[in-house]
């Protein structure tokens, strides 16, 4: 699986997209992202499971662009409970596959 996420930071939002969600979150949490490491605390959002890569990209690549961020303000950050980093546990949130596509 193919994970698309969004982040709340203390500035804003990032989106990314990796194929072991834990682990990234985990990184990102730990300020071993270049793009969050300065804009912690954060909260993950919302998250999209895709099983084909290209979407993934593709759907993570929409959502930044102009419309794609009018629709998350919308759907994902207007309506959703936000959970805090160190409550995600759940096994569901990688598959051991491939590293991330590094950003």
């Amino acid at each position: 699986m193919h994970y698309v996420y969004q982040l709340k930071l203390k500035d804003g939002y990032y989106v990314g997209c990796t194929n072991n969600l834990k682990d990234r979150i985990h990184r990102h949490a730990n300020g071993q992202i270049e793009a969050t490491k300065n804009r912690l605390p954060l909260i993950l959002q919302t998250y999209t499971a895709f099983a084909n890569r290209y979407a993934a990209y593709g759907f993570e690549k929409y959502l930044k662009s102009g419309s794609g961020r009018a629709f998350a303000n919308k759907h994902f950050y207007q309506n959703l409970n936000s959970k805090f980093i160190p409550n995600i546990n759940s096994d569901e949130a990688t598959d051991g596959g491939e590293e991330d596509r590094g950003k």
